[in-house]
């Protein structure tokens, strides 16, 4: 998520910087549940719009020409910041099993036993 921050100044990285901010703030449990019905929905648009944008025949649908035109921008590296994008977004979807497995445990320490 860092690198997304760093990467990119939009204004949908002052959320990625406030998630950052707060997962050393706020207790494993609260910013898995912040992470799995927040971010990953966030994330999930913000891949689509970006990487839907670069696609010719998608970039000229109506929805692409609506909304995203804000995520039509310039990349230095296409392959790079496409893979940050979805590395991210595969390891917020794994939240949802570290969260079950936290469930499961009945110590605070369940990911470091489970591994």
């Amino acid at each position: 998520m860092f690198v997304l921050v760093y990467m990119y100044h939009t204004y949908i990285s002052i959320i990625h910087l406030l998630w950052i901010i707060a997962s050393f703030i706020v207790d494993m449990n609260t910013i898995f549940l912040i992470g799995i019905y927040a971010m990953i929905p966030l994330l999930t648009w913000e891949f689509i719009l970006v990487y839907g944008s670069r696609i010719p025949i998608v970039r000229s649908t109506d929805f692409m020409v609506a909304y995203g035109s804000y995520f039509n921008f310039n990349m230095e590296s296409q392959t790079y910041e496409q893979t940050f994008m979805f590395l991210n977004l595969v390891l917020f979807f794994m939240m949802i099993s570290c969260r079950r497995i936290l469930e499961k445990s009945d110590t605070k320490n369940g990911l470091l036993k489970f591994f």
